[in-house]
Formats: C-alpha cells, structure tokens, sequence
C-alpha cells in the first residue's frame, strides 16, 4: 500500500473508524494501522469548525458605584438600607457624617470587623470621596416598619425625649441637634427618620455601653449616659414609627436657639455650640 493509502482509507470509510475496527477487520501491518488512525486524526481536525472566539471580558465602569458595591451587598442598592433591619441608610445622609462614620471605623471609634476591614487599606481622601457619593444620591424612603409591643404611653414618652428633652437632666430635645424635622443637619448631624428600630435600638446601647464613640467631646455618648435605659427603647420606638416629611434633605443649619452646654458640645459636629440658628 502507497504512502496516499491511509488518507484514502479515512476518506472512505469516515474518520471515527476505531482501532479495533481496523485491527480485526483489516490484516495490515500495525505501522499501518498507526499512520491510519494518525491520517484520520489530522482530517478530523482540519475538517472540524474552529473554536468560537472568546467572549470578551466584561468591562466594569471606572465610577464610585461599581467601587461601592462591598458597600451596597450590606447598605442595600445605592445604600437605601439593609434588609435584615440592622445595616442603615447611606443614601442622602450629610457627607460630613458619613465621612466622620467612615474615620470612626478606621480609627477604632466604631467596632464592626466587617467595616473596619473595608475601609483600613483606603486613604482618608477616598473615604470622603465615597462620603460624597453616597450624600448626594436622592431616593425614596420606605414607610416605617416598627412593629415591636409598646403602650401608648411609652411611646408619649418617646416623643417627649425627642421633640423636648428634659430640662432637669440636662438633656436636650433631639430637634434641637438633628433638626425641626428629624432629618438631619449639614453638614455633619444624621436624620433621625427613615432608620430600623433595630439599628436604632443596637446604636444607642453602644453608645451606653461605651462601644460606640465620636470625636471628643463625645456629645452623644454624654445625652445616652443621661436617660434612662427603659426610655431608650421608647425614644427609639417612637423614631422608628415616624413617617418621612416630603422634604427629607437635611437643613442646611442648626435650628435657631441658644447654643449646646459646654457639656454637651460635639467634636464631630462643632457647629451646634455655635450661638447662631436658622431654619429647618
């Protein structure tokens, strides 16, 4: 047989024959055999439609929405809130807040490891700038959800914390630092609205405990130390059951009135012991 032969043969009888065919059914020699199983082996493959070309990899936008996303899998989607009822809202709060949060994970103010593992390794620049991020977007808040059992009267009780404090324990309303309408204060004070009771309820006993802190002085670790632990829960019952105003933004002043005590004064928001007010 020819040099040609065994490409003939693959041509002739299909390119799949298997060896055993060949062995049993034709006499060759077995460097026949070989050359011919090679043979069909090559025709095969040159005859076989080339492998797709590889999609191309997925290009990611080079914005801060993509380099949040660690954030967003906790915060919600663009940081509207967690759904578990304990991650709170990112989105639209004052950024001078979420920046100091942001520090306060970093520098051992605030305990979360989960928290303070994302945001070791980034400059304090980038954290204001995912502070800005986040300040900026403008959403739709959820109805309240709180369905914990309270009497009516510890929810009166609540409300008289909030909208006026108590004058004998020097402890005042939390309108007067977080604004006429609960929403916050630019450039650093929270709203107070539109969060979970159950993150409300974990931040206050933080602050109580001693494992929530803030720059110094700390003013909100001192008003916790100030009321009672039983009215916690109603302040924060009373918080969480409230429904957004139609302006959620956060004033963009402290409303007017004298200003905090020197016991009270806040290191991360200084602007409250400032003696001028204005709207809410």
């Amino acid at each position: 047989m020819d040099v040609q032969s065994p490409t003939r043969y693959c041509r002739r009888f299909g390119y799949r024959q298997e060896m055993l065919t060949l062995m049993n059914t034709w006499k060759w020699s077995p460097v026949w055999i070989v050359s011919t199983l090679l043979a069909c082996s090559a025709a095969a493959l040159a005859q076989s439609p080339p492998p797709p070309a590889a999609a191309p990899r997925p290009r990611f936008a080079d914005n801060m929405a993509e380099r949040t996303r660690a954030c967003t899998a906790c915060h919600g989607d663009q940081g509207r809130a967690g759904p578990d009822g304990y991650y709170p809202r990112l989105a639209g709060k004052p950024a001078g807040y979420l920046h100091n949060q942001l520090r306060n994970f970093a520098q051992g103010r605030r305990h979360y490891e989960l928290m303070t593992r994302l945001v070791d390794p980034l400059s304090d620049e980038y954290l204001g700038e995912m502070a800005r991020y986040f300040s900026a977007l403008q959403l739709p808040y959820a109805q309240p959800a709180a369905t914990n059992t309270i009497s009516a009267e510890r929810l009166a009780k609540g409300q008289q914390w909030v909208t006026q404090g108590n004058p004998s324990l020097g402890v005042p309303a939390c309108t007067q630092c977080h604004g006429l309408r609960l929403t916050g204060v630019q450039p650093n004070v929270p709203g107070l609205l539109g969060l979970p009771l159950d993150y409300l309820n974990a931040q206050l006993g933080a602050w109580q405990t001693g494992q929530r802190q803030a720059h110094a002085p700390d003013c909100m670790a001192e008003v916790v130390r100030r009321i009672p632990a039983e009215d916690l829960i109603a302040v924060s019952s009373w918080l969480a059951r409230q429904a957004l105003p139609a302006d959620t933004h956060p004033a963009p002043r402290p409303p007017a009135g004298p200003p905090l005590p020197a016991t009270l004064r806040c290191g991360s928001a200084p602007e409250l012991s400032s003696t001028a007010g204005g709207q809410p």
